[in-house]
Protein backbone atom coordinates (compact mmCIF):
# COMPACT_ATOMS: atom_id res chain seq x y z
CA UNK A 1 0.00 0.00 0.00
CA UNK A 2 1.21 3.26 -1.18
CA UNK A 3 1.22 6.09 1.53
CA UNK A 4 -1.96 7.99 -0.80
CA UNK A 5 -3.73 4.57 -0.73
CA UNK A 6 -6.32 3.16 1.21
CA UNK A 7 -8.13 -0.09 1.86
CA UNK A 8 -12.12 -0.81 2.22
CA UNK A 9 -13.69 -4.11 2.59
CA UNK A 10 -17.24 -3.79 0.57
CA UNK A 11 -19.58 -2.16 2.82
CA UNK A 12 -23.56 -1.96 1.47
CA UNK A 13 -24.50 -0.60 4.07
CA UNK A 14 -24.84 3.21 4.40
CA UNK A 15 -24.07 5.04 7.60
CA UNK A 16 -26.06 4.65 10.10
CA UNK A 17 -25.20 7.09 12.60
CA UNK A 18 -22.82 10.49 12.11
CA UNK A 19 -19.43 10.94 13.23
CA UNK A 20 -18.23 12.64 16.37
CA UNK A 21 -14.69 14.15 16.32
CA UNK A 22 -13.10 12.33 19.45
CA UNK A 23 -10.22 12.67 20.52
CA UNK A 24 -8.99 10.38 23.32
CA UNK A 25 -6.46 7.18 24.40
CA UNK A 26 -8.02 3.91 23.61
CA UNK A 27 -6.88 0.51 24.23
CA UNK A 28 -7.77 -2.82 22.05
CA UNK A 29 -6.28 -5.90 21.31
CA UNK A 30 -5.52 -8.34 18.45
CA UNK A 31 -4.34 -11.83 17.98
CA UNK A 32 -3.56 -11.56 21.48
CA UNK A 33 -1.34 -8.70 21.39
CA UNK A 34 -2.26 -5.30 23.35
CA UNK A 35 -2.03 -1.69 21.56
CA UNK A 36 -3.16 1.42 22.79
CA UNK A 37 -3.61 4.62 20.13
CA UNK A 38 -5.79 7.52 20.10
CA UNK A 39 -9.28 7.62 18.57
CA UNK A 40 -10.29 10.64 15.86
CA UNK A 41 -13.88 9.79 15.94
CA UNK A 42 -16.96 7.18 16.54
CA UNK A 43 -20.08 6.59 15.77
CA UNK A 44 -22.84 4.21 17.13
CA UNK A 45 -21.54 2.36 14.52
CA UNK A 46 -17.88 2.28 14.42
CA UNK A 47 -14.35 3.85 15.37
CA UNK A 48 -11.32 5.23 13.59
CA UNK A 49 -8.08 4.65 15.35
CA UNK A 50 -5.04 6.83 14.85
CA UNK A 51 -2.24 4.01 14.13
CA UNK A 52 0.65 3.27 12.20
CA UNK A 53 0.29 -0.47 12.96
CA UNK A 54 -1.06 -2.35 10.22
CA UNK A 55 -3.73 -4.76 10.33
CA UNK A 56 -5.47 -7.25 7.69
CA UNK A 57 -9.03 -5.99 6.44
CA UNK A 58 -11.68 -8.32 8.30
CA UNK A 59 -9.57 -8.39 11.37
CA UNK A 60 -11.18 -9.30 14.45
CA UNK A 61 -10.25 -6.36 17.43
CA UNK A 62 -11.70 -6.02 21.42
CA UNK A 63 -11.59 -2.45 22.14
CA UNK A 64 -11.85 -0.57 25.95
CA UNK A 65 -13.53 2.59 25.52
CA UNK A 66 -13.96 5.10 28.97
CA UNK A 67 -17.95 6.07 29.41
CA UNK A 68 -17.42 9.54 29.48
CA UNK A 69 -18.10 11.26 32.94
CA UNK A 70 -17.69 7.85 34.35
CA UNK A 71 -14.62 5.89 36.25
CA UNK A 72 -15.78 2.79 33.78
CA UNK A 73 -15.56 1.02 30.78
CA UNK A 74 -17.06 -0.38 27.99
CA UNK A 75 -15.70 -3.44 26.16
CA UNK A 76 -16.89 -3.79 22.34
CA UNK A 77 -15.71 -5.99 19.53
CA UNK A 78 -15.63 -5.29 15.74
CA UNK A 79 -13.66 -5.86 12.77
CA UNK A 80 -11.14 -3.45 10.60
CA UNK A 81 -12.96 -2.53 7.83
CA UNK A 82 -10.95 0.00 6.40
CA UNK A 83 -7.01 1.08 6.70
CA UNK A 84 -5.31 3.93 6.10
CA UNK A 85 -1.91 5.47 6.12
CA UNK A 86 -3.09 7.04 9.21
CA UNK A 87 -5.30 4.39 11.10
CA UNK A 88 -7.57 1.78 10.28
CA UNK A 89 -11.83 2.27 11.01
CA UNK A 90 -13.39 -0.61 12.68
CA UNK A 91 -17.18 -1.66 12.72
CA UNK A 92 -18.39 -2.91 15.75
CA UNK A 93 -20.15 -5.94 15.89
CA UNK A 94 -22.89 -4.50 18.21
CA UNK A 95 -23.75 -1.19 17.87
CA UNK A 96 -23.18 1.10 21.30
CA UNK A 97 -26.84 1.41 21.55
CA UNK A 98 -27.71 -2.18 21.29
CA UNK A 99 -24.70 -2.87 23.85
CA UNK A 100 -26.13 -0.38 26.36
CA UNK A 101 -29.78 -1.85 26.31
CA UNK A 102 -28.58 -5.18 26.78
CA UNK A 103 -29.80 -7.02 30.23
CA UNK A 104 -25.81 -7.53 31.49
CA UNK A 105 -24.81 -4.29 31.05
CA UNK A 106 -24.21 -2.52 34.30
CA UNK A 107 -26.29 0.11 35.53
CA UNK A 108 -23.64 2.95 36.63
CA UNK A 109 -26.16 5.02 38.52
Amino acid sequence: MTSTEERKLPNPEKRLAPRIPLSMAVNYAAQGEAYEDFVQDISAGGIFIETQIHFVLGQSLAITLPLPGHQHFIQVTGEVVRQTPHGIGVRFNKTVRELLAEPSFPDFN
